[in-house]
């Protein structure tokens, strides 16, 4: 696990201006923590992209394979986007 999360920290950090970003831990202890976390998921879907097309993850043995297949589909980018969109209201009256 470690490994994938490294070349995604690295992927994301070609993206994001060479800054350093990585994914959030969503806390049950928050409001909206995994909202939070989906958000930041969502933003960074060019980084999760280009890091499950790269030689350097394909030839990992630590890929997690449910996830590289969810990531590849677009229906599952735009479920997202919907998802967070119908929730975003809701969180503005709490």
């Amino acid at each position: 696990m470690h490994k994938s999360y490294a070349m995604f920290k690295m992927h994301a950090k070609g993206h994001n201006d060479s800054i350093e970003i990585g994914l959030i831990i969503a806390a049950d202890s928050r409001m909206a923590g995994w909202m939070i976390a989906l958000l930041c998921l969502l933003q960074l879907k060019p980084a999760v992209k280009s890091m499950i097309a790269s030689l350097n993850y394909l030839e990992c043995d630590q890929r997690n394979k449910l996830l590289e297949e969810l990531f590849k589909i677009n229906k599952f980018w735009e479920l997202l986007f919907l998802i967070l969109q119908s929730l975003y209201p809701i969180l503005k009256i709490l």
